[in-house]
């Protein structure tokens, strides 16, 4: 059973991941240092990691072709 059976979910897919790449971005990495007082190191990593990763996602989903 294939997970993606169609273009139109794949690229669905692929949007979901780079929308949540920009929402990790500006919550865990652009608000802390926007104030600096209430950042924390792990939170910054933690956006880091996480913005890669959804990135990471979305480029994989973006490649990926469907049959």
């Amino acid at each position: 059973m294939r997970i993606l059976q169609a273009e139109k979910q794949k690229d669905n897919l692929a949007k979901f991941f780079w929308d949540d790449a920009k929402i990790a971005l500006a919550a865990l990495i652009v608000g802390p240092v926007a104030r600096p007082e209430t950042a924390e190191a792990w939170v910054i990593v933690l956006g880091i990691v996480a913005t890669l990763a959804f990135v990471f996602l979305g480029y994989l989903f973006d490649g990926m072709e469907v049959s």
